[in-house]
């Protein structure tokens, strides 16, 4: 199984290549790990939020984490042109979307 690290990695890329895909202006990444789990949070400007691509963005993230599945989901993500989101929510324990004053904020936490 690939290390904690590299997981995360996939996983923040996933959620970059989101943002980019919602054309999102000046996003930040800050990256938090603990002993007992890694907080991931992704932030930038969306002025026109479209509310049904976040409504089923937070939809397919926040399926139950597949422990068992993990390697194998992990190996068919591969390098994507386009996040494989289903695939991410197999990887994250939990993820909020959060929209407030222009700002978009989604934040992801893995259990290790």
């Amino acid at each position: 199984m690939r290390g904690e690290k590299d997981k995360v990695l996939k996983i923040m890329n996933e959620l970059v290549c989101f943002f980019f895909i919602l054309d999102i202006l000046h996003p930040r990444i800050h990256i938090d790990m603990e002993d007992t789990h890694t907080t991931i949070t992704v932030q930038g400007e969306y002025k026109n939020p479209d509310q049904k691509k976040l409504d089923r963005f937070a939809e397919l993230v926040n399926v139950s984490r597949q422990d068992d599945y993990d390697e194998y989901y992990w190996n068919l993500a591969g390098n994507s042109k386009y996040p494989e989101l289903i695939l991410l929510g197999t990887l994250v324990d939990s993820a909020t979307v959060e929209y407030e004053d222009d700002i978009l904020s989604i934040t992801v936490i893995r259990n290790h």
